[in-house]
Formats: structure tokens, C-alpha cells, sequence
């Protein structure tokens, strides 16, 4: 019986001994889990925080590449507008261009207008200048013959008067056959149709040039170098 009681207590200690080995063999392996993923949590850990400081590096670079976009964005935009506005400017110009061109077309349509009525006013002004002179013309020309008419029996009642003269004075003193321009006797003695009054047949015709055709004696007018009469009495005279 003691033998089998040391028998029994050995098995029994074998046993407390086989169970506590046991024991510690899972408590050794749960501290060896426990280890393995607190190390996995760690490099979990380590991995997020580069992961997140990468990402954090991308978001920073691409705000930044945003606030450049936006500046250019911002840029372009102020381009665009003074664009438009130089657009809108030299639209205004065109216009005011355009309206310029439209008024110098109204102003040569006008001109235009002006210079044909002017032209017509001109012809017809011209037609009737010409009509009046026409009738001046004729009418001096009848005046003319009128007058050469009238001048021409003047002279003949003239020559007729001076003839009659002539032949009622026979004789002269020599005083009386001086030539009242050079004072001495008549050479080639002429009668004035105008006043009767002789004198050198050169010294007439110069002194009718002299005073524009006017007598130097009785100042009538228009006494020509061809109207003068040649004095047939005094030049007999003379030559007796």
C-alpha cells in the first residue's frame, strides 16, 4: 500500500509537474504573441506616419502648384479684361471712324449738290451776260452808226459852211495866215470841222494827238486827223 500510495503521489507530482510546464509553455507563447504584435502595431504605426507625412508633402506641393494655377488663372483673367477693353476701344474708334466717314460723304454729296446748282446758276448767268453783251453790242454799233451818220453831215454842213467862209473872205493880212500853234505862215493850211479855225496841216494833227482827239481851240471831242479840211483860201493866199 505505501508503495503504491509513493506511486500515486509520484504520478500525481508528475503530473502537477507536466501541467505547470504546460502552464508556462502557454504563458511563454501568449508573451511571444504578445510581443509579435506589439512589434507588428509599431511598424504598423511607423509605416502610417510616412505614409501620412508623404501625403502631407503631396497635398502641401499641390497646393502650392494650386496657388500658382490660380495666379496664372488670375493673370490670365486680367489680360483677358484689358484685352476687352482695348477691343471696346478700338471698336469706338471704328465707330467714330466709320461716322466720320459717313459725315465727309454727306458733306461731298452736299458739295456735290452745291457745285451743279452753281454750275447751272453759272451757265445760265453766263448765257445772259452773253445775251446782254450781244445787245450792247448791237445797240453801240447803231449808236456808232447813228452818231457816224450824224458826224458825217455835221461835216458837210461844215465844208459847206467853211466854203462859203472861204469864198466871203478874198483877202487876209498876214497876221490872219499865221498858224495859232507855230506863228508862222500856214503850211498846207486845214480847216477844224468843229470851229472853223485854220492852221498847219501838221500842227493839227499834232495837237488833236496831243489832247486826245479833242480841238485845242474849242475843246469840242472826238475830232479825228481825217476830219480836218484842207483850206483851199488861205493856202491860195499864202501862195500868192
Amino acid at each position: 500500500n505505501i508503495a503504491l500510495d509513493v506511486i500515486a503521489k509520484t504520478r500525481s507530482a508528475n503530473d502537477i509537474n507536466n501541467t505547470n510546464e504546460n502552464l508556462d509553455k502557454e504563458s511563454s507563447s501568449n508573451i511571444t504573441a504578445e510581443d509579435k504584435a506589439e512589434d507588428t502595431s509599431v511598424v504598423k504605426s511607423v509605416g502610417l506616419e510616412e505614409e501620412s507625412s508623404k501625403k502631407d508633402e503631396i497635398i502641401n506641393d499641390l497646393t502650392i502648384e494650386l496657388k500658382v494655377i490660380n495666379n496664372e488663372i488670375n493673370e490670365l483673367r486680367e489680360a483677358k479684361k484689358d484685352h476687352q477693353i482695348s477691343i471696346m476701344k478700338l471698336e469706338n474708334k471704328i465707330e467714330s471712324k466709320d461716322q466720320n466717314i459717313k459725315d465727309l460723304n454727306d458733306q461731298v454729296k452736299r458739295s456735290t449738290v452745291l457745285y451743279v446748282e452753281m454750275e447751272q446758276k453759272y451757265s445760265q448767268l453766263k448765257g445772259e451776260i452773253s445775251n446782254k453783251e450781244s445787245a450792247q453790242c448791237e445797240e453801240k454799233e447803231l449808236v456808232q452808226k447813228e452818231n457816224a451818220d450824224e458826224d458825217k453831215s455835221q461835216r458837210e454842213e461844215g465844208r459847206n459852211a467853211t466854203e462859203a467862209h472861204g469864198e466871203g473872205m478874198q483877202r487876209r493880212t498876214r497876221v490872219e495866215l499865221q498858224c495859232p500853234f507855230c506863228k508862222e505862215l500856214m503850211r498846207s493850211a486845214v480847216m477844224l470841222p468843229c470851229c472853223t479855225s485854220s492852221a498847219c496841216h501838221s500842227c493839227a494833227r499834232e495837237k488833236l494827238a496831243e489832247n486826245g482827239m479833242r480841238c485845242p481851240i474849242c475843246e469840242e471831242g472826238n475830232v479825228l486827223p481825217d476830219d480836218l479840211i484842207p483850206d483851199r483860201s488861205v493856202r491860195l493866199q499864202v501862195a500868192g
